[in-house]
């Protein structure tokens, strides 16, 4: 049974014992707090050791605060984690397109990969694109292939860069394909763990 179980399982009144009590307050202090008498208070955490399985108070906290720390370090990277930032700084060259074949993003490492053929870009087809003929042409090909197999296609462009794309649904089921790309083999291990398993798929 999960710790997670054993929570839903405990009464609101057995939950306020448990979490005072992880809190240092001893026995006779909760039932003072919460205005119930001493062997209520031990009825309780009979209760709470029969439904957790818990053999004694110090495991029974113990589990307890351990669920508090993971569920607020879980809370905290849920609201630092922001991909759109993590998308901007990657180490590596990520250029987003949508089913359409319109760029709709280009991270610091891409503007430096096509220096400045992409300003301005945002929003338009790849065939417009002020690149190369044969840069556009592998960009389309790729792109095409990773729409049409709907999986993702590993490639090197002219330039000797080499990477991945990948073609991803939103929740609500509209298409984009994510392009990662690193400057050569030895640049892989470089550039961030991240990137580095996710090129050599």
């Amino acid at each position: 049974m999960t710790d997670q179980d054993n929570k839903r399982q405990l009464s609101s009144r057995e939950l306020e014992v448990l979490q005072l009590s992880s809190q240092g307050l001893t026995d006779k202090e909760i039932a003072e707090q919460i205005n119930v008498s001493l062997g209520t208070i031990h009825t309780y955490w009979t209760r709470i050791r029969s439904k957790s399985h818990g053999k004694t108070r110090a495991e029974i906290v113990g589990r307890h605060v351990r669920r508090m720390v993971l569920s607020n370090v879980e809370d905290h990277a849920r609201e630092a984690f922001d991909p759109y930032g993590f998308l901007i700084a990657a180490p590596a060259a990520v250029v987003i397109f949508d089913s359409a074949l319109r760029l709709v993003f280009v991270n610091r490492q891409a503007r430096r990969l096509f220096g400045g053929e992409l300003e301005g870009a945002l929003n338009r087809q790849v065939s417009e694109l002020n690149l190369p003929q044969e840069l556009r042409g592998t960009l389309i090909r790729m792109l095409g292939s990773a729409i049409e197999e709907s999986k993702s296609q590993s490639f090197v462009l002219p330039s000797g860069w080499q990477g991945i794309a990948t073609p991803y649904h939103t929740r609500s089921r509209e298409l984009y394909i994510g392009i990662w790309a690193v400057q050569s083999t030895t640049d892989l291990g470089k550039s961030g763990g991240a990137s580095q398993a996710y090129v050599r798929l």
